[in-house]
């Protein structure tokens, strides 16, 4: 799997509790990406594949790793290309808030200006 440095998946404790409790558990990302990929690696059903398999053959086996295979490697992508999504959304919205802070500090400044002018006429 990629390395997700975003730190979506690391401390929150820097976070207001409201905005943590809004971001998605490891879980709940893999679930929602693996799901309409192979269902039977759902985190939900892993721990029943040891029994559900317990006497398949070796070569029902094979079959079934290289489909996992297969499916991780399929995961993989929808990861990165989820998790490329998500850092170009949050790189946006860093932009426009900069962009938003900078023109309200242009107003804040024009406006002392426009007063300091006037207290001199």
């Amino acid at each position: 799997m990629p390395q997700d440095d975003t730190g979506t998946g690391g401390s929150t404790a820097a976070l207001d509790p409201e905005l943590a409790a809004l971001i998605p558990s490891g879980s709940e990302i893999y679930d929602s990406l693996m799901e309409p990929i192979e269902k039977e690696l759902l985190s939900k059903n892993l721990s029943s594949l040891e029994e559900k398999y317990k006497d398949e053959s070796e070569e029902d086996k094979k079959k079934r790793m290289s489909r996992y295979r297969k499916a991780f490697a399929e995961y993989d992508k929808a990861y990165e290309k989820w998790i490329n999504n998500l850092r170009g959304a949050v790189k946006q919205e860093r932009s426009e808030a900069y962009r938003a802070a900078e023109e309200n500090q242009k107003e804040e400044d024009s406006s002392l200006l426009t007063d300091l002018e006037a207290q001199f006429t």
